[in-house]
C-alpha cells in the first residue's frame, strides 16, 4: 500500500513539474510575440533594410576586441515546417557583416542539409541579391567533395563567408568512420605518412585527418542555440572543445539583429581559462 502511495505522490509531483513548465514557456513566448506585435505596429521606427543593419552592426562592433571566426548555429527541429530559411538568410548576412568567415548550421536529423540546402541557396540569392562568385561560399559537404575551401580569386578585399550544413551523420558517425577507415587500418608501406596504424592514433593525427575530411575549416568559436536547454545535440563532438555555447532566442522566428548583436557582446566578454 505504502509504494502505491508513493508511485501516485511520485507521478503528481511530475504533473506539477511538467504544469509549471509548460505555463512558464507559454508566458515566454508569449511575452516574445506580443514584444515583436508592438514592434511591428510602431510607425516611428525606420524600416529595416541592409544597409540600415550594415551601419548597425559597423557601429556596435567597432569596439569589441574579438569577433568569433566560426560560428555553428544548432536547430532544434523535427520538420521542414519548423525551419525559416529568411531567418537563416538574415545570420549569414549579419555573420558576413560582422566579418564572421564562416557559418555552419547543424540540426540531428539533417532537414536543412538533406532537403532545404537548394531552397536555403535560391532563398540567399533572391533576398541578398548576391551570388556564389562574391561573398558566399559553399562548404565542401554542399559540393559534395572534400577539397577544401577556395575563395574566389579577386583583385583587393572582398568579404567572404563559408555555409556549411551538417546533421548527425558528420558528428559521431564521421568521427567512428575516420577511425575505422582511416586511422585502424593497416598498412605494408611503412613510408607511408598518410596510412596510419591503431598505434598511432594522436591528437595530431586526428586533428589533420578531421581537418581534411571537413575541408579545413577551422573549429567553431561560438555555438549559438535556441531554446532554454543547454544541448549539443551530437554536434561536431571533436570540434567543440574550446566552444562557448549561447542563448540566441527561445524559437527561430524570434531571431532579431538586436539579439545576435547581443551574443556577440557576451561572446566577446568570455575569457576562456583553457583548463586554469
Amino acid at each position: 500500500m505504502e509504494s502505491v502511495l508513493l508511485k501516485v505522490l511520485w507521478y503528481f509531483v511530475h504533473l506539477l513539474v511538467d504544469l509549471f513548465e509548460s505555463i512558464y514557456y507559454f508566458g515566454f513566448e508569449f511575452r516574445e510575440n506580443f514584444l515583436n506585435f508592438i514592434k511591428n505596429i510602431t510607425k516611428d521606427q525606420p524600416v529595416s533594410t541592409k544597409e540600415n543593419e550594415l551601419q548597425l552592426i559597423e557601429s556596435s562592433l567597432q569596439d569589441l576586441e574579438k569577433i568569433p571566426k566560426h560560428i555553428i548555429v544548432i536547430l532544434n527541429i523535427n520538420n521542414e515546417k519548423d525551419v525559416d530559411l529568411s531567418q537563416l538568410t538574415n545570420l549569414i548576412y549579419w555573420s558576413l557583416s560582422s566579418g564572421v568567415n564562416f557559418i555552419s548550421f547543424y540540426d540531428y536529423k539533417g532537414i536543412v542539409k538533406h532537403q532545404l540546402a537548394s531552397s536555403l541557396h535560391h532563398v540567399i540569392r533572391e533576398k541578398l541579391n548576391i551570388s556564389d562568385n562574391e561573398n558566399i561560399v559553399w562548404g565542401p559537404n554542399y559540393q559534395n567533395n572534400s577539397e577544401g575551401i577556395k575563395f574566389p580569386h579577386r583583385n583587393g578585399y572582398r568579404r567572404h563567408i563559408v555555409i556549411n550544413l551538417y546533421s548527425s551523420d558528420d558528428g559521431y558517425g564521421k568521427f567512428n568512420e575516420l577511425l575505422t577507415s582511416e586511422l585502424c587500418k593497416k598498412t605494408n608501406n611503412v613510408d607511408d605518412e598518410e596510412t596510419l596504424n591503431s598505434r598511432n592514433i594522436t591528437i595530431d593525427n586526428v586533428d589533420r585527418k578531421l581537418s581534411k575530411l571537413f575541408g579545413n575549416v577551422p573549429d567553431p568559436e561560438l555555438a549559438i542555440y535556441f531554446g532554454n536547454v543547454t544541448c549539443t545535440a551530437g554536434v561536431l563532438p571533436w570540434h567543440i572543445r574550446l566552444t562557448e555555447f549561447i542563448q540566441i532566442a527561445y524559437k527561430l522566428h524570434h531571431l532579431s539583429l538586436d539579439k545576435y548583436l547581443k551574443v556577440l557582446y557576451k561572446y566577446a566578454r568570455c575569457e576562456q581559462r583553457f583548463g586554469k
